[in-house]
């Protein structure tokens, strides 16, 4: 189970890389006042896709601290 904890916090961590760069790039083409019509969806689905998938390994880690707790305090009963 320790094994699994440690690739799910790394795939989080390098799960944001896509979305750092989706964000540059649609950062750097709103301020330089380009047309945001022609966004490759490519672009779109990526940034969608990584926060979705953040989204989900954040719920994971986050829960986990009290699953791991609760199942303590069930041995301890």
């Amino acid at each position: 189970m320790r094994n699994l904890n440690k690739w799910i916090r790394q795939i989080h961590r390098w799960l944001v890389v896509p979305l750092l760069l989706a964000i540059i790039y649609l950062l750097s083409v709103t301020l330089l006042k380009q047309a945001t019509a022609d966004l490759p969806i490519w672009l779109t689905i990526t940034a969608i896709g990584s926060l979705l998938l953040l989204l989900l390994n954040g719920i994971y880690m986050f829960t986990l601290h009290y699953w791991a707790r609760w199942r303590l305090s069930g041995r301890a009963r």
